[in-house]
C-alpha cells in the first residue's frame, strides 16, 4: 500500500492509500511512501511462558528486585508471558476454610458454654490490592481472629462506659437529624418523618448506637483478669447515705435497665430454643467484620438479594466500609456444648413445666366436664319438657277427638231415630221414649231381656 509523498517537502497525503499495486500518474514531484501489504510473518524462538494453578491469582514480582506490581490482577490460573525476569506471587482463589472448635464465649446469664463454627470465605480479586497492602499473604491468621471478635461481640453484647439519660439522648438525636436535614437540604416544611430520614442516610437511632457501644466496652472489660480494678468498678458500690428525693440515673442504673430490655441478648437456652437465629446473627456479624459493609459486585441478581442495610458501590470506601476484602459464605454453626449444671437446670425445668403444664389439662378436664355435665343436663330437661307437652297435647287431642266422635255418632242416631219414627208412623212420645230404651238395652251385652208372656231370652239380642 502507500500514500502519495512531495519528493521536494517530504509532506505525505494520507487522504487516500493507493494500492495494492498499480499505475498512478501522480507528478514528477511525488513519490509514494509504501507499506507491505502482503501477510507478515512473525516466528518467536525458545519463548518463556509463565503458568500456574487455575485457583490462584497472581501479581506480577520481579525476581531481581522483588518489586511487586499491584496494578493489575492476573488469574485465576492461566498462562502469560511476562518476560524472564518475571514471576507470580500467589494467592488462593479458591474457598478459604476456617473451623473453630471448642470455641469459649460468654452468654448473658454469665454462663462460659463451647460451641463449634465453620464458615468458608473467598478473596475479592478486585480488592487484592488492598489485602497485599495490609497483610501481604499473611491474611489468614487476621481474617480467624477477626472472625472469633466478630463472634465474641455478638455474644458479650459490649459497649462503651458511659451514662446518658433519656433527655440528653433526645438532645443528641435532635441534633443528629437535624444536621443530616441540613446536608440532604430538607426544609422544615418537607413533611419528612425521622424514620424515612435514618433509613435514607442508613442511620441507626442515637439511643441504639449508644447502647451498642456501651456494650461493647462492658465485654472488653470483663475479659480482663479478676484482680482488675476496671473490672471490679462494674460491681462497685460506694457507701454511705444518698440525698432524699429520686434516685439520679447512674451507669449501673442505665446497664440494668438495658440489660431488661434488650431482646438482641441471648440466654444458654436460647442456643437451643433460638439456634436458627443465633447462627443467622453470628453469620451477619462474621460478614460484616470481614466483608464490611458494601454490597457485594452483582447481589442484586442473587436468590437472597442483596443484604440488607448494605452500602452501594457509590457510597463505598475501599479501605473503611469493605473489612477485611473477602466474601463469607456458607456459615453455619455446629456442636454447642453446655456445662452440666445448666442441662440439669434445663431438665428440672421442664419436667416443671410438664407437671404444670399436666395439672392445667386436669384443670381444664374437670371444668370441661362440669360443663358437659350441665349441658347434658339442660338437654334432658329441654326433652322432659317437650316430652311432657307432646302429651298433654296429644291428651288434649284425644279428648276433643272423642268429643267430636260422640256428638257426630249421638246426632246422626237422633237423624236416624227421627227418620225411623217417620217411617213407622211413631209419634206419641212415650213410645218413642219406650223404643229409644229397648233400643240401647239391646246394644248391651251383658244385658237378658224377657217379654210379657214371661218368656226368658237367654243372651243378646243381636245388632242391626
Amino acid at each position: 500500500f502507500g500514500f502519495k509523498r512531495q519528493q521536494s517537502t517530504g509532506t505525505v497525503k494520507t487522504n487516500k492509500v493507493y494500492g495494492p499495486g498499480g499505475k498512478f500518474m501522480i507528478g514528477p514531484d511525488f513519490g509514494f511512501k509504501t507499506f507491505q501489504a502482503s501477510a507478515h510473518f512473525v516466528n518467536f524462538n525458545n519463548l518463556e511462558v509463565y503458568t500456574w494453578n487455575k485457583l490462584e491469582f497472581g501479581f506480577k514480582r520481579q525476581q531481581s528486585t522483588g518489586t511487586v506490581k499491584t496494578n493489575k490482577v492476573y488469574g485465576p490460573g492461566g498462562k502469560f508471558m511476562i518476560g524472564p525476569d518475571f514471576g507470580f506471587k500467589t494467592f488462593q482463589a479458591s474457598a478459604h476454610f476456617v473451623n473453630f472448635n471448642n470455641l469459649e464465649v460468654y452468654t448473658w446469664n454469665k454462663l462460659e458454654i463451647e460451641i463449634d463454627v465453620s464458615f468458608q470465605y473467598f478473596l475479592r480479586k478486585d480488592d487484592l490490592p488492598y489485602i497485599h497492602k495490609f497483610y501481604d499473604v499473611n491474611y489468614g491468621t487476621t481474617i480467624r481472629t477477626s472472625a472469633i471478635s466478630a463472634i465474641k461481640s455478638v455474644l458479650l453484647y459490649g459497649c462503651e462506659a458511659w451514662n446518658a439519660s433519656t433527655m440528653c439522648i433526645k438532645r443528641i438525636q435532635v441534633f443528629i437529624n437535624r444536621c443530616l436535614r441540613r446536608i440532604l437540604r430538607i426544609k422544615w416544611t418537607d413533611k419528612i418523618s425521622n424514620e424515612s430520614l435514618w433509613e435514607r442516610t442508613r442511620q441507626i437511632p442515637a439511643g441504639d448506637e449508644i447502647g451498642r457501644r456501651r456494650w461493647r466496652w462492658i465485654g472488653h472489660t470483663l475479659r480482663k483478669p479478676c484482680g482488675s480494678i476496671t473490672k471490679n468498678v462494674l460491681d462497685w458500690n460506694p457507701q454511705g447515705k444518698r440525698s432524699r428525693g429520686r434516685p439520679r440515673g447512674t451507669w449501673r442504673r442505665v446497664r440494668d435497665n438495658d440489660v431488661k430490655t434488650e431482646t438482641a441478648k441471648h440466654e444458654t437456652d436460647h442456643f437451643i430454643s433460638k439456634r436458627k437465629e443465633i447462627e443467622a446473627k453470628l453469620f451477619k456479624a462474621v460478614r460484616d467484620k470481614l466483608g464490611g459493609t458494601c454490597c457485594e459486585k452483582g447481589c442484586e441478581e442473587l436468590d437472597g438479594g442483596c443484604p440488607e442495610g448494605c452500602k452501594g458501590p457509590d457510597d463505598c470506601n475501599d479501605e473503611e466500609d469493605k473489612g477485611l476484602w473477602v466474601n463469607v459464605k456458607y456459615f453455619q454453626l455446629g456442636a454447642i456444648q453446655i456445662p452440666d449444671v445448666v442441662e440439669e437446670r434445663k431438665l428440672e425445668k421442664l419436667i416443671t413445666e410438664e407437671a404444670v403444664e399436666r395439672g392445667q389439662y386436669l384443670q381444664d378436664a374437670s371444668v370441661i366436664r362440669k360443663n358437659t355435665e350441665a349441658i347434658v343436663r339442660d338437654i334432658n330437661n329441654q326433652a322432659e319438657e317437650l316430652r311432657q307437652r307432646a302429651e298433654t297435647q296429644s291428651q288434649q287431642l284425644r279428648i276433643i277427638s272423642q268429643a267430636n266422635y260422640t256428638a257426630i255418632v249421638e246426632k246422626a242416631r237422633s237423624k236416624g231415630l227421627k227418620d225411623l219414627y217417620d217411617q213407622l208412623g211413631i209419634k206419641d212420645q212415650a213410645v218413642k221414649s219406650s223404643f229409644d230404651y229397648l233400643r240401647t238395652l239391646r246394644g248391651l251385652d251383658h244385658v237378658h231381656l224377657t217379654v210379657d208372656f214371661q218368656q226368658r231370652i237367654v243372651g243378646g239380642l243381636g245388632r242391626g
